[in-house]
């Protein structure tokens, strides 16, 4: 939240001065509020994962993490602004990928629907607000802020709306992963990564040798019993 908090300071320190340039502004690309969209949304996506592998159906939570993963690429390199020209999907006012956008989001919501409905009460809640207010933002508060360009232009009004999209955006994903932390918790999954060097350690394992009392081949026996 710290982070999210510097991030708006600054963006509304760029709005009041925009005339000196645009690189701290939430709505534009490649700057700090958009490496750390695409760096939250990675880490959620990881701990999506993680939770999967501490639950009995790891497909769905699989694919919450492929999602999220995917997002996170396209916060940087922005192909979702290339859907509005595939042909057949449906445009919504000026920003054309809104429709392809919507359309996405029902078929990936069908498909994770009844399996959300199936999670714990607090962790269902979590993820359905999460998923209300990015849509908020990404869809809603989206097509107001084209909606306005289009008559206004790019001035201060268009980016103070773009940054409540945004907040709504990073919000929404700060939500799924202080709940996913706690899920983590309950379930007692852990993320182990381990780095080995193979120049560190043996590669085979030292022979073992026997115990007192264990099993000793019939000759170690005979011999002692000479």
């Amino acid at each position: 939240m710290a982070v999210l908090a510097a991030l708006n300071v600054a963006n509304v320190v760029n709005i009041v001065v925009i005339e000196r340039g645009h690189w701290l502004l939430m709505a534009v690309e490649r700057n700090p509020s958009t490496w750390f969209a695409s760096a939250l949304l990675a880490a959620t996506a990881l701990l999506a994962w993680a939770v999967g592998r501490g639950t009995v159906e790891p497909g769905s939570w699989n694919l919450v993490a492929a999602v999220l993963l995917l997002m996170s690429v396209d916060e940087v390199a922005t192909f979702h602004e290339k859907l509005g020209g595939v042909p057949g999907v449906p445009h919504l006012g000026s920003r054309a990928w809104i429709g392809a956008g919507l359309v996405v989001s029902l078929l990936v919501g069908a498909r994770l629907l009844p399996w959300v409905m199936s999670l714990p009460l607090r962790l269902r809640v979590a993820v359905l607000q999460s998923a209300t207010l990015f849509l908020a933002g990404a869809v809603g508060v989206e097509w107001v802020a084209g909606a306005w360009a289009e008559t206004h232009g790019d001035d201060r009004v268009f980016f103070a709306i773009s940054t409540v999209e945004e907040n709504l955006e990073l919000l929404a994903v700060l939500l799924l992963a202080d709940r996913l932390l706690g899920y983590a918790a309950s379930l007692q999954a852990a993320l182990r990564l381990e780095v080995v060097d193979p120049g560190s350690r043996p590669l085979t394992a030292p022979p073992m040798r026997p115990a007192p009392g264990d099993w000793e081949p019939r000759w170690g026996r005979s011999r002692r019993g000479a």
